[in-house]
């Protein structure tokens, strides 16, 4: 991975503004909704290092040199999350185009099916179908919050990463089905957690993506994680997709009663790494 070579595009960029303390103001040329956006010292640091010479370790050792008391591991991740954001906003490309954090029409079936983690590019596709899906066939696991899918609420989550959208396509590019990790925010007790599975009437396909995901989910993740769990409602319509996860190799951990936030019992199945 640490062979691929970034370049900082600051065409995509309608100003930019040094303010206090190393912090840059800037302004994307493609996405005046995001407004303003501000970037610490170390982000302008990288963009600074993309030149398109510089290959990845390159670029950590620079890093290395410059935050001396940061341990190499942190410096590496702080990398990955600001190359593999602003990827998503065009400021940052590629040489060959070969990006090392996305999943690009990776072709698995020789039918032509392919896999792909969303990107900004993908916002206007992955809006409409979620917005036209069949809800008969659509599952929620109890991490799903209606709201947090509306226009901008889920560029913002593509952007940031805030949440993966893993989709299937088939040979004319049409979406079969997408599943959605939510990832953790939290430092010390890092586990993703599913949020929905759009087409649940095929459950080969569900299992094939889901499959997928927790094989390579950590391989792409900004940071890793122990584990991808499934919160189910405990109740008589999720039998299908409990076998489908026990499938998968993921285990029962709990069962809980009244769990805080949530109004009915639940049961949390995980995939543990």
């Amino acid at each position: 991975m640490n062979d691929f070579k970034p370049i900082f595009n600051n065409e995509k960029l309608s100003f930019t503004r040094e303010e206090k303390d190393g912090y840059f103001l800037i302004s994307l040329k493609e996405f005046p909704e995001l407004h303003e956006i501000i970037v610490n010292a170390t982000a302008w640091k990288i963009f600074s290092l993309c030149n398109g010479n510089n290959t990845l370790e390159d670029i950590i050792n620079v890093l290395c040199e410059y935050y001396e008391n940061v341990e190499y591991n942190q410096i590496k991740a702080d990398m990955a999350d600001v190359l593999s954001r602003f990827t998503r906003l065009g400021l940052i490309e590629w040489e060959d185009e070969n990006d090392p954090y996305i999943i690009n029409n990776d072709v698995l079936y020789d039918s032509g099916y392919k896999i792909r983690l969303a990107r900004e590019r993908d916002y206007h596709i992955l809006f409409k179908y979620l917005n036209n899906v069949d809800y008969n066939y659509f599952y929620k696991f109890v991490s799903y919050l209606d709201t947090d899918y509306k226009d901008i609420t889920l560029r913002a989550k593509i952007f940031y990463r805030m949440e993966d959208f893993y989709i299937l396509l088939n040979a004319d590019d049409n979406i079969e089905c997408v599943i959605g990790v939510m990832n953790s925010p939290s430092q010390i007790f890092r586990a993703s957690n599913l949020t929905f599975i759009s087409n649940s009437k095929d459950l080969s396909k569900c299992s094939f993506l889901l499959s997928f995901i927790k094989d390579t989910h950590n391989d792409r993740a900004l940071q890793t994680i122990s584990k991808i769990r499934a919160i189910i409602k405990n109740d008589n319509t999720n039998d299908s997709i409990i076998d489908m996860l026990k499938s998968l190799d993921f285990i029962k951990e709990v069962e809980l009663k009244n769990e805080i936030n949530y109004t009915e019992s639940v049961i949390y199945y995980s995939f543990i790494y």
